[in-house]
């Protein structure tokens, strides 16, 4: 009685007000108090995601250099000129030596150079082969040194983590190649992955945020970011090793612990260690944005009610009835009423407001008819463009399919070298038809420049000399997919295939000051003055003939890295000509 006696007491805007306050604000706090015990589950499931995603991601990085490794060897395992030099015997030492600089040093110096990730390695047991000494050992002492028994004498290609050479790779990949009647081992081919070229991938983490592990299969850490555990055996140093099963797995290690996830491949694994203050932290941050988001939305919604409160009058009733009989037939017929604009009247200043919103709802309810009858035909239309896309994709996984028959159809035959070309022709397509993710790293995209050079050497009997200088840490900078190739692929048409005699094409990466130069070169035919400045004209979309090549190259160096990118082209005739890609990296790149 007292409480209704109070609020008779009151205005009706007081009594607005105060309802409108216990309607909407304690339903509001009461979500408040929700949201923010919810907030450090949600906080946790999402670091552990973003853990799940980069492990997803290095793991595919590892398996892939894994891959890379192996093909390395393949390619040296079947090559015919190595084999020829360890089986051949030479008239005197120089004729070996001489046959070693022309076939073999130059497939080996790409991959046992400085800013190599692999060193390549030749285990025999022939004799005067000291011109190979920086690639080869004695395969009977290699075995008595560092294994209990032979592993090559099954004949099996084979991983392991075991260290076995001075620059201490942490893991190997042999392939024991067997004589032509199949009878014994004549020579292992293996390729040895630096740690330091793995642990590239996890340095950026800081082992207090996230610890991460790549281990083989036994266990023994291969790379970490915590560097004083790198060669000792993961399991031995953890506690609750059933954890690593499962993603929200907890483990124990210096006495401290983390939440676990895992990824596995064939022969190595990949852990991320989450500790409990990362995620402590991350909870509270989560609270506390929530927390200042829920105090916002109630000084938001106090002031909203302040505002409606003091627009309302009497005559609220009335209105509220006639809202209360508001269907689509009587808005139509509301929004036609012409109310009196000249009275003072709270009431009808109110009616005069609601038949002005009954206008507008019927103006909008026309209006969302229209846009729902065109978003039908919208949809309708993705529908079909999305169908078309599907039946597009056919093609070439039709192309694929096509040019893996006949790559196997060879490897049958044992034309290994065709087998090979396929293969590379078909990496390569690939390629250029995928461009879902439109960067990669430059090292990627001269492993694809390669497969392109050896493609065109393949064209043109071997005339063309190719040399990649790369730039150390400038390799992983990721910069727009097929940006060197078009400039590369000139270089071979214009400047080395009219040359019976062929020629050399380089490319060079480095770092100067604020800016990556990619600076491809060729001793080809090079060009006079005139069509050099022509050249230039068209690149800038001024001249009407040139490379479209080039000037695609040089509309997407602007378009992502803005006015200080750009192509620099120099070259005389009957020298050669030299192109240089200009990006600065301190430029933020567009999407």
């Amino acid at each position: 009685m007292a409480g209704n006696h109070l609020l008779k007491n009151r205005s009706i805007r007081e009594k607005l007000i105060i309802a409108c306050i216990i309607i909407t604000m304690v339903p509001l706090i009461i979500l408040e108090l929700v949201f923010a015990v919810q907030a450090k589950n949600t906080a946790f499931e999402r670091e552990l995601k973003d853990a799940e995603s980069i492990s997803e991601r290095l793991i595919y990085n590892f398996v892939n250099e894994m891959e890379k490794a192996e093909l390395v060897v393949d390619t040296f395992a079947d090559s015919t000129a190595l084999r020829n030099f360890l089986t051949g015997s030479f008239s005197a030492s120089a004729e070996a030596r001489d046959y070693y600089r022309q076939n073999i040093y130059p497939m080996v110096s790409p991959h046992n150079s400085i800013g190599s990730g692999t060193r390549i390695k030749i285990y025999h047991n022939f004799e005067s082969k000291d011109v190979a000494l920086e690639i080869s050992e004695n395969l009977d002492d290699f075995v008595a040194r560092n294994f209990e028994e032979d592993p090559f004498k099954n004949g099996e290609s084979f991983w392991t983590s075991m260290d076995c050479y001075t620059f201490h790779p942490v893991i190997s990949f042999f392939m024991p190649v067997k004589s032509s009647d199949y009878k014994k081992i004549e020579y292992v081919v293996s390729a040895h992955i630096k740690e330091s070229y793995l642990y590239s991938y996890v340095s950026n983490e800081s082992p207090e945020e996230r610890l991460m592990v790549l281990t083989d299969k036994n266990g023994i850490i291969l790379t970490s970011n915590l560097r004083d555990i790198i060669g000792s055996n993961f399991y031995s140093k953890i506690n609750g090793i059933d954890g690593l099963e499962s993603h929200n797995g907890i483990v124990q290690l210096n006495n401290r612990y983390y939440h676990v996830v895992s990824q596995k491949a064939d022969n190595i694994n990949f852990y991320i260690l989450l500790t409990d203050e990362l995620l402590s932290r991350q909870a509270k941050d989560s609270i506390l944005k929530m927390l200042m988001v829920g105090l916002c939305l109630m000084v938001l919604s106090a002031w909203l009610i302040l505002v409606i409160t003091k627009r309302m009058t009497a005559g609220m009733s009335r209105l509220a009835d006639k809202m209360s009989t508001v269907d689509r037939g009587m808005i139509h017929t509301m929004a036609q009423d012409i109310p009196d604009e000249e009275s003072r009247d709270e009431v009808d200043q109110l009616d005069h407001a609601f038949t002005k919103m009954m206008h507008r709802i019927d103006d909008l309810v026309n209006t969302v008819q229209d846009d729902q009858k065109k978003l039908s035909e919208e949809i309708i239309t993705r529908q079909q463009a999305e169908l078309r896309f599907l039946q597009q994709q056919i093609n070439p996984h039709y192309l694929f399919n096509t040019l893996e028959s006949i790559r196997m159809n060879l490897v049958y035959k044992n034309d290994f070298e065709n087998a090979n070309i396929i293969k590379l022709f078909a990496e390569s397509f690939r390629r250029y038809i995928d461009m879902k993710n439109g960067y990669s790293s430059l090292y990627e995209e001269m492993t694809f420049i390669s497969k392109y050079i050896h493609i065109q050497n393949y064209r043109l009997n071997n005339r063309i000399k190719y040399e990649c200088r790369e730039g150390g840490t400038a390799m992983t900078v990721q910069v727009p997919k097929l940006l060197v190739q078009p400039v590369v692929e000139n270089a071979v048409i214009h400047g080395i295939e009219s040359r019976a005699e062929g020629g050399r094409i380089s490319v060079t990466i480095k770092l100067k000051g604020p800016k990556l130069l990619i600076i491809v070169e060729d001793d080809g035919m090079g060009m006079d003055n005139d069509t050099l400045q022509k050249l230039r004209e068209h690149i800038k979309g001024d001249g009407e003939e040139g490379s479209i090549g080039l000037r695609n190259v040089y509309k997407r160096l602007k378009l992502v890295y803005g006015e200080e990118a750009g192509i620099e082209i120099e070259s005389t005739e009957g020298v050669g000509t030299k192109v240089t890609l200009i990006i600065p990296l301190q430029t933020e790149r567009a999407e």
